[in-house]
């Protein structure tokens, strides 16, 4: 407030009095008031200067002061003291004024105003395969995708570029540190989500609509490949697998103990073979190089028609030795491996027979662990025109040195000969023969031979004619290639080739026959293939069965599981087809139980190549399909 100034008209009066002008106080103090300064205030509300911010304050000397103050004003904003509270034109006073609302930005107050850094390295994603992540608020709001309390751009997955592969889609894995591109498998990879992957997928699901059925699944007897491993109600342990190739392999044989499987083979042809011997490990690998028998029969020797048996910790093998100046003989040799070592060792080969004889075909070599140890059976021609089956113990009794027991003598041609061992001390032989009483044809015999007295000979009524009667005379009605198979308590049963009448061998129908105690009967019934090479093995509670068939140039091996009245499984079991029906020869099959519901067998492929054929010869051990398996 303004006060109205006196001091002018004061004066005036005081040089009145000077010139003793009489004056009346009294009408002077009621004229017009006079400019004479601001007078004395005496409150603070006598110093109001109507700016509401302004501290309006009476000072000891009578005059008033209007001091600013600033914190009557709202928060940024500053008092005038003429106008009062006017902006300051600051954004800010401090970093809490400055938050934007965005997690990503760094915030800070600078010289009153606010500043907004984005932190694009706060935005990245723990996810190597997200690329490309930025802090940008703005955009972030207008992203109906984004976070507006991150303020953070998403970004995008890391670009793949895809494989090809079948089943497969290309992208980026996450768990790799790098975000490294990897091939995924797409759902329809595993369709019926049993965890293994469809055939078309390069997995090993043989069946991908059946979670029931994948490698590793149990074998069922129901003409279904359950466990992918290409083979129908039986289940591989180990193989098959290729054991050898060469233009010329024949008379495969095989062999187990425990988890080893002993393998023979005769390799080239019988003027300059080489028999060869392998085991398998428990691994399914070799355990050693095929080991070379041809040696052992002496110098210059070669080796032909091998065969072998498993002992107590080993292997038992025979083979025909020829020698350029030394008849040949059946030769028998120890057979040791081990797997942990990585070897395979042969012991000192014994050669059987007299000596004397022509021509040695067809022997065979079992273990007797209960009897005389290793016992071996052949086929010999002497000079005399006879032809022999003969047997030979690793211990003789009375039979002198170097010699064998004849089992049966006669003239003609033997075509397959078997041996098994039926007891202690106790033998079966059967074989195939030409025999005058029957036209000529190819007939097969059976012998038990028995040690008594200290002697060997064939048991009472043997040796003794298994194979049918000829139904029509002059016919050609052949059988041959039996094979044996003990089943316990001096009981056995022979398996045979039985044709039926026709004029061409190679063209005419067969059946495979069956000898019990007596009683013939078929395996397999004659139809429109030919039958051949019977393979006979019994675990203990069962039969596997093997055989070849043709039909015309096509050629297949097929196997059968049989119960002790040897019956099949109920269908739609149909028995294991281990080479295809093709124009490929199959030939030597040979089967031998390795355990219960467990075998193993072995048989040679030649493959049909118009330029050069190569025989391959191949193992498989396998279980049995039926309950558990």
């Amino acid at each position: 407030m303004r006060g109205v100034k006196w001091t002018g008209i004061l004066a005036v009066l005081a040089a009145a009095t000077s010139c003793s002008l009489a004056l009346d106080l009294d009408a002077l103090n009621a004229g017009s008031p006079v400019d004479s300064g601001t007078p004395p205030c005496a409150t603070n509300a006598d110093c109001d200067d109507g700016v509401g911010c302004t501290d309006d304050l009476c000072q000891e000397d009578g005059s008033c002061a209007n001091l600013p103050n600033n914190s009557t004003c709202d928060y940024l904003e500053v008092c005038d003291p003429v106008e009062g509270c006017i902006p300051t034109g600051d954004e800010c006073a401090e970093t809490e004024d400055c938050d934007d609302g965005a997690a990503c930005t760094v915030d800070s107050c600078v010289l009153g105003q606010c500043v907004n850094e984005p932190d694009h390295a706060s935005c990245e994603s723990d996810n190597p395969c997200i690329e490309n992540e930025a802090c940008d608020p703005v955009a972030c709001a207008e992203d109906e995708g984004c976070d507006p309390a991150s303020g953070c751009l998403p970004g995008n997955t890391v670009f793949c570029e895809q494989s090809g592969l079948p089943c497969r889609e290309t992208a980026c894995d996450p768990t790799t540190a790098d975000g490294e591109c990897v091939d995924f498998f797409v759902a329809t990879a595993d369709n019926d989500t049993d965890t293994y992957l469809d055939h078309a997928c390069d997995g090993d699901d043989c069946d991908d609509e059946n979670a029931a059925i994948h490698p590793g699944a149990a074998e069922p007897c129901d003409g279904v490949d359950d466990d992918c491993d290409g083979l129908t109600d039986v289940k591989a342990i180990v193989g098959p697998l290729e054991i050898d190739s060469a233009p010329a392999i024949s008379t495969p044989s095989v062999a187990a103990v425990a988890d080893l499987g002993g393998v023979v083979w005769q390799r080239g042809a019988d003027g300059s073979g080489a028999v060869l011997a392998a085991v398998v490990g428990s691994d399914g690998a070799l355990i050693d190089e095929a080991l070379d028998f041809t040696s052992l029969g002496g110098t210059g020797a070669v080796g032909r028609a091998p065969d072998v048996a498993s002992g107590a910790t080993g292997f038992w093998v025979v083979w025909v030795a020829d020698g350029p100046t030394t008849n040949p003989a059946a030769t028998v040799v120890d057979l040791t491996a081990d797997e942990v070592g990585g070897t395979v060792t042969a012991g000192t080969p014994v050669a059987l027979g007299s000596g004397t004889a022509t021509d040695v075909t067809l022997p065979r070599v079992a273990w007797d662990g209960t009897g005389s140890g290793w016992v071996a059976s052949f086929a010999a021609a002497y000079a005399d025109t006879s032809r022999t089956v003969e047997l030979e113990a690793q211990d003789m009794h009375s039979s002198p040195a170097g010699s064998a027991f004849e089992v049966d003598s006669a003239t003609g041609a033997i075509d397959g000969l078997s041996l098994a061992v039926i007891g202690m001390d106790r033998y079966a032989v059967a074989w195939a023969r030409e025999d005058a009483a029957s036209d000529d044809d190819l007939e097969v015999f059976a012998s038990e031979i028995e040690l008594a007295a200290d002697a060997w000979s064939n048991a009472a009524g043997f040796p003794l004619r298994i194979s049918p009667a000829d139904v029509v005379a002059g016919d050609v009605d052949n059988s041959f290639w039996p094979s044996l198979a003990a089943t316990g308590g001096g009981a056995w049963v022979a398996a045979f080739v039985d044709t039926d009448p026709g004029t061409v061998l190679e063209s005419i129908q067969s059946d495979i026959a069956l000898y019990d105690d007596g009683a013939l009967s078929e395996l397999v019934e004659a139809g429109t293939s030919f039958y051949r090479e019977p393979a006979l093995a019994f675990d203990g509670a069962r039969f596997g069965f093997l055989y070849l068939s043709r039909f015309a140039t096509s050629e297949a091996l097929d196997f059968r599981t049989l119960d002790a009245a040897f019956a099949p499984p109920a269908a739609p079991y149909a028995g294991t087809r281990f080479s295809l029906l093709s124009d490929d020869d199959t030939s030597g099959a040979r089967l031998v139980a390795v355990a219960a519901d467990r075998f193993a067998a072995v048989w040679v492929r030649r493959f049909a190549d118009p330029v050069d054929f190569v025989d391959h010869l191949e193992y498989l051990d396998f279980e049995v399909c039926g309950a558990g398996k």
